[in-house]
């Protein structure tokens, strides 16, 4: 034990002496975030199309479908927790590999469910919780190869994924139509199956840089939060909560995400109770994703020219945001409802793309503990906010209400 103590001394004190390439392989950190993050949002972009029959043949589709996408959503963020442990005890990269194959086996465990309780296991528990694990892993990494250059790498990134999104609902459709809801999941997991590789890029910092002198305080923040405690509350970091400005900017993110989620989940039911017809229901959502890729365009342009301090945009993007979707659910009219939904759209990136570089900033020198404790309250915040909409839904009949909670969130 006291030999690989020392030796966990020795790699920390070798880590300090390490600075920050902002560049270089950092690049491909990059492009398997990008990957990453785009592949694994294939089972949720196509989730109706590819698992709507099966959810039907089970029970109430509508139903089934909210209670499995808000287990998936919580248990993503929830599995900070076992992030948090992982990358106190193995390295990102390992972390990273455990994500990846978690993910796959999930997705290809659908291929086989004939319950609604096993495709909840596989697609709500497994293939969530092996994402969370790569995004702490990734984030991690990406923290440690960039500094000065972090925000406008990221959104390069950002920027990237999207794109490939888009294709992914006229994939699934065809998909399930040339092989059926099993074959389509096969092939999906297969597709899942290149997080591997992107997570075995996810090279040690050592590999890439010179040791340089440098004072302690200026390669401290490549430690991350990795060093190892006695007390197994210290070793979680949960001291971070004594913070005001910590608590502040996790409980105001979770609520973002959390509010951005649902009401996405929520919009079908808005336009059923509109009476938008299935062609407007299909302008406004091209609307909208059309404007979320111009926005993640731009603020990649825009962080490329200046410097932009991410909390200050995330708060005016979330005002901004609550401006539009009151608008949007006071105004019935098409065109209207076409302008506030191109407006969200735009501004989505403020709140998607800006969070992690938030704890960059502010929490460099505890990244990964930062993170992985705000994915934990963002899914204890993003359970509480299900249950307090089915409470106002009962209570009330009304999506507007419903609406208009999560806007006011």
């Amino acid at each position: 034990v006291q030999l690989a103590e020392n030796r966990h001394l020795e790699n920390l004190r070798m880590k300090r002496e390490l600075t920050a390439p902002d560049g270089g392989w950092g690049y491909v950190i990059v492009a398997a975030i990008a990957i990453t993050n785009g592949v694994s949002a294939l089972p949720v972009v196509t989730f109706g199309i590819v698992y709507g029959e099966f959810l039907k043949s089970v029970g109430d589709e509508i139903a089934n479908s909210a209670l499995a996408s808000g287990i998936c959503f919580a248990t993503q963020w929830i599995s900070g927790l076992a992030a948090n442990l992982l990358l106190r005890r193995i390295s990102y990269r390992t972390t990273g590999v455990l994500g990846a194959l978690l993910t796959f086996t999930g997705t290809f465990g659908i291929s086989f469910v004939t319950s609604f309780e096993q495709f909840v296991f596989c697609f709500s528990i497994m293939l969530p919780m092996g994402c969370g694990l790569t995004l702490a892993a990734m984030l991690t990494a990406f923290n440690l190869y960039f500094d000065k250059k972090r925000t406008v790498a990221y959104n390069l990134g950002s920027a990237v994924t999207i794109p490939i999104t888009v294709l992914f609902p006229s994939l699934g459709s065809f998909l399930v139509q040339r092989f059926g809801f099993r074959g389509a999941n096969v092939i999906h997991a297969a597709i899942m199956l290149h997080c591997l590789p992107a997570m075995l890029c996810l090279h040690p910092i050592e590999w890439h840089v010179d040791k340089q002198k440098v004072a302690p305080e200026a390669g401290k923040f490549l430690l991350g939060d990795v060093e190892r405690k006695r007390k197994f509350w210290e070793g979680l970091g949960l001291g971070l909560f004594t913070d005001p400005t910590y608590v502040n900017i996790v409980l105001g993110i979770s609520l973002c995400l959390s509010s951005d989620f649902f009401f996405m989940t929520t919009l079908p039911s808005l336009l059923a109770n509109f009476k938008v017809t299935i062609e407007d229901t299909t302008i406004l959502m091209t609307a909208f994703f059309t404007a979320d890729i111009v926005g993640r365009l731009c603020l990649f342009g825009v962080t490329a020219c200046t410097e932009v301090k991410n909390r200050l945009l995330l708060m005016i993007g979330a005002i901004l945001i609550a401006c539009a979707r009151t608008g949007f659910i006071l105004n019935h009219p098409f065109w209207p409802m076409v302008a506030c939904t191109t407006v969200m759209g735009l501004l989505r990136c403020s709140l998607k793309a800006t969070y992690p570089l938030i704890f960059a900033e502010l929490y460099s020198t505890k990244f990964a503990g930062a993170f992985s404790l705000f994915m934990v309250s963002c899914g204890v915040v993003s359970i509480s906010t299900g249950c307090l909409i089915g409470v106002l839904k009962n209570a009330t009949q009304s999506n507007e209400m419903v609406g208009h909670f999560l806007t006011a969130m």
